[in-house]
This record gives structure tokens, C-alpha cells and sequence, in this order.
């Protein structure tokens, strides 16, 4: 379990590096997750013909519904947050998407009937306070315009698409998660195809290096090691160490790009990631965790 605990930790401080190596792609929203895409299908294509993962893929009709409409939301997440980085900063960004347990909570009593509990009420509550601080930051909004705003918009419909998919892939129990993730992949680079301005990243200043890895490195391996480790990792752990990824943003953020933040806003990230961490304690969302962990990994 030791091992898979330090997998799990690593694969969460690789997540939160995702802003930058975002930020010196130099290319658009829709262009940098068409790459991603397309170089994470590469990679996990090789992996999963390597493995012999396909061959013994459960491709189902119902399945591959659920598979399809999760990829398209988790590409719309990609495409939004990615914009929220750029319209507000990474910091702003991945604090604001951190209200992604109370839009999975919400799609959970709606599309799968579930309960929830009156300290979710709260702790949601709490949550919203928090981001009316981001918000409420006079200053730095008069000085940037209406961009900062917009962006945490951006990274709220990022959040409520990740739920989505996560409520769509729970669905999904005969598939392979990583032949599930490639397929997505897929997807993806289908998807964007007609969006994605190839030709100005092949001729403009795009950071190659931090493309590939992109695709390669915070997407293919990061998706292999994650569902390789999480199935051994205590399901009380999880969602406390996945508190590593926003932590390694913010504070990647803060170093190489000395964004500033004012006590305000401080307190509203804070009061954000500690309401995320009570309402993801409060529900005990064992079943979806248990869901992934039941599933064929070989």
C-alpha cells in the first residue's frame, strides 16, 4: 500500500502542474487540449496495445454512451479551465474549479437520485461565501477589467462539466478505465479537430516541450499511474491527498509568476478548498471510489 500511497501523492503533485506547463505551451485554450488529446490517445494507445488491454475490452452499446458523452464534457472542462487560467490566473482558477464536489453532489441527486445530507447545505454555503471574496476583490478588478470575473465564471462550467463526466464514468464498470480514457482521448481530438488552430502552433512560438508533455506526461502516464495506485489506496485518504494538486497550483503559481493576492482573496481560496474537503468528508463518496477500484485494470 506504501508504494501505491506515494504513486497516488505523485500523480496529485503532477496534476498540480498542469497551469504552467498550460501557460508556456503559448497556444489557445481549444488548441492546447486538441494536442493533449491527440498525444494522450497516442500514448495510451501504445500502452494499451502493449498491455493487450484491447483485446480483451468490453466495448458495449450502453457503455460506450456513457464513455462518449463523459469524454465530450471532460474536453469542455479542459477547454474551460484552461481559459479560466489565462482570463483570471492559475491561482484563481483552480480554486474556483475546486467547487466541483458540490456540482457532483447536485447531478447526483438529479440524475442518479441520491442524498444528501444538511452539512452539505452548509458547507456548499460556506463554499459560496468564499468565492463572493475572490469576487469582491476591488482592486485588482478595476484593474484588470471584467477578465478575472469571467474567468472564474470559466472555471465554474469547467467544474459542473467535470461532474458530469465523473457521473457519466460511473457508469461505466466492464470497460478498462485505461481503454476508457483513450477512447475519451479520441474523442477529444475528433471533437476539436474543427476548432483547433494547427496551423498557427506549427508555425508560431508554441513550447513544444511542454506540449508533449502535456499530452504525454500530465495525461497518459498521469491517468495510468493514477488508476494503478488508487485501487490500493484507503478510500479516507483519497480525498485529502487530492488536495495536493490544488496546493502545488497555487503555490506553483505564486512562485514562478509572483501572482499576488490580497488578504481577501486568500481567505476565499481557504475558505473554498477547507468547504470542498468537508462536503467530500460529509458525503463519504465511497461508492464511486469503490466503483473504480472493482474495476478491470489488467
Amino acid at each position: 500500500m506504501k508504494r501505491s500511497l506515494i504513486s497516488f501523492m505523485f500523480a496529485m503533485i503532477l496534476a498540480g502542474t498542469i497551469g504552467v506547463f498550460v501557460t508556456q505551451s503559448h497556444l489557445d485554450s481549444l488548441t492546447a487540449v486538441f494536442f493533449r488529446c491527440l498525444i494522450a490517445a497516442i500514448c495510451l494507445g501504445i500502452y494499451g496495445l502493449y498491455r493487450g488491454l484491447f483485446s480483451r475490452a468490453v466495448f458495449q452499446s450502453g457503455e460506450l454512451r456513457y464513455i462518449t458523452v463523459a469524454g465530450i464534457a471532460l474536453v469542455i472542462n479542459w477547454v474551460l479551465l484552461f481559459q479560466a487560467f489565462r482570463l483570471s490566473s492559475i491561482t484563481i482558477g483552480i480554486a474556483s474549479y475546486y467547487t466541483e464536489p458540490f456540482f457532483l453532489i447536485a447531478l447526483g441527486v438529479v440524475l442518479l437520485k441520491e442524498k444528501f445530507n444538511r452539512s452539505t447545505v452548509i458547507w456548499t454555503a460556506l463554499a459560496f461565501v468564499g468565492l463572493l471574496l475572490i469576487i469582491l476583490n476591488t482592486q485588482q478588478a478595476v484593474a484588470t477589467g471584467n477578465t478575472i470575473l469571467l474567468g472564474i465564471v470559466c472555471a465554474l462550467v469547467a467544474a459542473f462539466f467535470y461532474a458530469l463526466a465523473t457521473i457519466m464514468g460511473k457508469k461505466v464498470v466492464k470497460t478498462s478505465p485505461i481503454v476508457m480514457t483513450f477512447i475519451q482521448m479520441l474523442i477529444g481530438t475528433l471533437f476539436l479537430l474543427p476548432f483547433a488552430n494547427i496551423r498557427s502552433a506549427l508555425a508560431g512560438n508554441t513550447g513544444w516541450v511542454y506540449v508533449i508533455t502535456l499530452g504525454a506526461v500530465h495525461t497518459a502516464f498521469l491517468y495510468v499511474l493514477f488508476y494503478q495506485s488508487v485501487r490500493n489506496v484507503p478510500t479516507t485518504l483519497i480525498a485529502p491527498l487530492s488536495f495536493l494538486d490544488p496546493l502545488v497550483a497555487i503555490l506553483s503559481d505564486v512562485i514562478l509568476y509572483s501572482t499576488l493576492l490580497s488578504g481577501l482573496q486568500i481567505i476565499g481560496i481557504a475558505t473554498i478548498l477547507v468547504a470542498a474537503y468537508l462536503v467530500s468528508q460529509s458525503v463519504k463518496p465511497q461508492p464511486i471510489m469503490e466503483s473504480i477500484k472493482k474495476r478491470n485494470y489488467s
